[in-house]
């Protein structure tokens, strides 16, 4: 399974990445859990997740060729 990780603001920064590619993750718990260990620093910074253009705020399972977005806090207005 392959999930498409795009990454957004300081996430980006962090990172020095735009998007990277995961294999064998199933929800997005376990995507974070990957984030953290594969870039330390993140585990520090706020990011909210975008399975599909929809953000999610609780742990979600992911399907192959899933695009998840990694995205700075927000706030409308």
């Amino acid at each position: 399974m392959t999930i498409n990780v795009l990454f957004f603001g300081v996430a980006a920064d962090i990172t020095g990445k735009s998007k990277i590619e995961f294999t064998d993750v199933n929800d997005t718990d376990g995507l974070r859990k990957q984030l953290v260990e594969k870039y330390n620093t993140l585990e520090k910074s706020h990011f909210i997740f975008a399975l599909n253009k929809q953000v999610v705020k609780e742990n979600t399972k992911l399907s192959d060729g899933d695009t998840v977005a990694i995205l700075p806090p927000f706030s409308g207005g």
